[in-house]
């Protein structure tokens, strides 16, 4: 009878490691996990993660697009589109967390927002 293979490489783990068998995953690294064993599916989410990063930057008003990034915008330097003025120190910090949070959230789970947090993570410097 061969074994599970979850069961086995526990097995061989226990031998090396002290280990607690805490059941399925539901929940890693500020990621939900849902298995769907019928499907033979797994998705991940961070719906608390991203309702977090709202209420910090107090976009609770905000409203939902499509897209994330408007699609024939020009974001370099010298376009119309990007303001000549410049941050203050604690609206440039503001602007830092609000990418460094959303890059999180384009690597675990959203990587259709990956490419606009990419190309506005560019403007760090002078947002």
């Amino acid at each position: 009878m061969m074994r599970n293979p979850s069961t086995k490489t526990k097995s061989e783990l226990n031998g090396h490691f002290e280990l607690v068998d805490l059941g399925n995953i539901n929940w890693l690294l500020g990621v939900s996990v849902t298995q769907n064993l019928k499907d033979k599916t797994i998705s991940l989410g961070q719906q608390a993660y991203v309702e977090q990063i709202v209420a910090h930057f107090g976009l609770s008003d905000a409203h939902p697009d499509v897209t994330p990034m408007e699609p024939s915008a020009d974001y370099h330097f010298d376009s119309p589109s990007v303001s000549p003025t410049l941050l203050s120190l604690a609206k440039k910090t503001t602007y830092c967390e609000m990418i460094g949070s959303l890059i999180y959230c384009a690597t675990m789970t959203r990587p259709d927002i990956a490419y606009a947090i990419s190309m506005l993570s560019q403007f760090l410097e002078a947002p």
